[in-house]
């Protein structure tokens, strides 16, 4: 019984460390993209 209950248990905390993960790329990839777009802003300011 105990292994029944322990397994799908497993199945989750890894389903929800892998969506974690995968928020926490997106966030990342969100990030720098806007963090890029920024920058590359400034420097065309800068070079007019």
């Amino acid at each position: 019984m105990l292994g029944f209950i322990h397994q799908p248990v497993n199945w989750i905390l890894s389903l929800t460390h892998s969506a974690a993960t995968t928020v926490r790329i997106i966030n990342f990839l969100v990030f720098s993209l806007t963090i890029g777009n920024k920058i590359k802003s400034i420097w065309l300011l800068y070079n007019i």
